[in-house]
């Protein structure tokens, strides 16, 4: 997830489209076992309302989680993302890939990486 204001972050619906017991979001390391990692909870999950999973390929695969002020407090050395001036108009013509990253599973019914992951993106 990206932190995109104080108590909202920004992740990949697929993340959280299950009726889970708990939301954890993890700042300050790039293992999850890290003892440097710092783990809170959110308190909502919303994702975008066109996201159907597989059943429209992963289309519109967007949430926002939303912290309550002390939860985000657990994690509050994790910046808010922030866009700057680029040298180009931001477009796919000038900026071919993008990085996404993630713990996410490393190959189809495989297990979560313990390490935060990360690969180039073409962006169309």
């Amino acid at each position: 997830a990206v932190r995109i204001r104080a108590n909202w972050f920004l992740t990949a619906a697929h993340c959280v489209d299950q009726p889970y017991d708990e939301l954890r979001v993890i700042g300050d390391a790039a293992n999850l076992r890290s003892p440097a990692a710092r783990i809170t909870a959110a308190s909502a999950a919303i994702c975008h309302g066109g996201y159907l999973g597989t059943d429209n390929a992963y289309s519109n695969d967007i949430a926002l989680l939303r912290l309550s002020p002390e939860q985000a407090s657990a994690i509050s050395t994790v910046p808010v993302a922030r866009i700057s001036a680029t040298a180009k108009a931001l477009a796919p013509a000038n900026y071919a890939t993008g990085e996404m990253a993630g713990w996410g599973l490393t190959r189809y019914t495989g297990h979560l990486s313990n390490d935060l992951m990360m690969t180039p993106l073409k962006i169309t």
